[in-house]
């Protein structure tokens, strides 16, 4: 009789455990769906902006219009210099002054789709070419890779008092009716920093890395 009530009491010890370990998965769950909802408001919170010239402001905002979006990080201002669509045309254009918490302009953001070149490296190479015999400029690779739909060139131009770094990015634009249009996309993000001043690289890739083309 004894070893029966044991192994009732052990029977009753291990379904006991077993209905607190469901209670708890139970209970988790609820948890991570409430994160997961936390994260996509946050997301969405995200302020946007119009692209039209001379908006200005600071991040973090989105950049928006009806062909292109992209977004301004924590601790940037902006300042747009041109946006423009040609009139019944798909070419367009938007040049922006990228700004540091002071509101000095450090680069410029130039995006559009009115160039010919064929990739990433014929354009840096184009711009390589005219700095390599000045004898004040040392010019260095730094990397390439792939932010967001582009492929990008890195390099610095190395002044001796400042760093002119370089991001050259290129993408062709998909089309409904042909596998490609005949234009070229163009990304080109300057980041002028004095040697004593560290040059926010993450951001500039951030940048890059959120840019649509819709």
């Amino acid at each position: 009789m004894k070893k029966i009530l044991a192994l009732l009491m052990a029977i009753m010890l291990v379904l006991s455990l077993a209905a607190c370990g469901g209670n708890e998965e139970e209970t988790t769950a609820p948890v991570d769906e409430t994160t997961a909802a936390a994260e996509e408001t946050t997301e969405a919170a995200l302020p946007e902006v119009e692209i039209v010239e001379k908006a200005e402001g600071v991040g973090p905002v989105k950049l928006s219009n009806s062909y292109l979006s992209f977004e301004i990080p924590e601790g940037f201002g902006y300042y747009i210099d041109d946006a423009n669509q040609e009139a019944g045309e798909d070419q367009f254009q938007v040049i922006v002054d990228i700004r540091n918490a002071d509101g000095n302009r450090i680069g410029e953001l130039l995006i559009n789709n009115r160039g010919s070149l064929e990739s990433a490296d014929e354009y840096a190479n184009a711009t390589i070419d005219e700095y390599k015999d000045v004898e004040s400029v040392t010019v260095s690779d730094v990397d390439s890779a792939t932010f967001g739909i582009f492929d990008v060139r890195h390099f610095t131009l190395d002044r001796g008092f400042m760093v002119d770094n370089r991001y050259f990015g290129y993408y062709q634009i998909p089309d409904e009716t042909v596998e490609y249009r005949n234009v070229r996309f163009d990304l080109e993000l300057l980041g002028y920093y004095y040697k004593d001043v560290e040059f926010p690289k993450a951001e500039c890739e951030a940048i890059m890395n959120s840019i649509v083309i819709k």
